[in-house]
């Protein structure tokens, strides 16, 4: 008698279907890959996470771990713990920090691009930060403007890019 043959005589519902040996190893492997995501975020991303307390201990404890094989092995204990979670929703919010992270990244590289126009004399980019920013002072902007012409090696660019960033965060 073929398995093919087995499960037609069998209802679907009495019993549940076995898992290959190989398939429960792609899952391991595929939870101990999330868990190693989980154990290269910083602390603030994994505070917007909702993570058990004991998930959340391990993925510290891991964290903390610098030799090879003793990672390896707490995140082949950290993907076991997730075994028994719904991952579903921490997928979901990782994606959502991830999609935050990103925007972040790209808002500080236009930052820096409007930071090295107004750094190189460009009058339009101070009307375009104006434009976008209301609230800014044009007056400091052209301070800093003037201040890095005179000494393009100091920590003008720095205050120009804090200033930049002080714009940006939410009012």
């Amino acid at each position: 008698m073929t398995t093919d043959s087995v499960d037609h005589h069998c209802d679907a519902l009495d019993e549940p279907q076995e898992i290959s040996k190989s398939q429960l190893k792609r899952e391991m492997v595929e939870l101990q890959k999330l868990g190693a995501q989980l154990v290269e975020m910083t602390d603030k991303q994994l505070a917007k996470l909702d993570i058990p307390g004991e998930l959340r201990q391990a993925i510290g404890e891991c964290q903390r771990l610098n030799q090879r094989e003793a990672k390896r092995r707490y995140l082949q204990y950290i993907g076991k713990m997730m075994r028994k979670l719904d991952l579903q929703p921490l997928r979901d919010s990782m994606q959502q920090v991830e999609n935050n992270a990103q925007l972040h990244l790209q808002l500080l590289q236009q930052l820096e691009r409007l930071r090295d126009r107004i750094a190189g004399g460009d009058n339009a980019a101070i009307d375009e930060t104006l434009s976008h920013w209301p609230h800014a002072d044009r007056q400091q902007l052209r301070n800093l403007q003037r201040q890095i012409g005179k000494q393009p090696s100091g920590n003008h660019g720095k205050k120009l890019i804090a200033y930049l960033r002080q714009l940006a965060q939410p009012q």
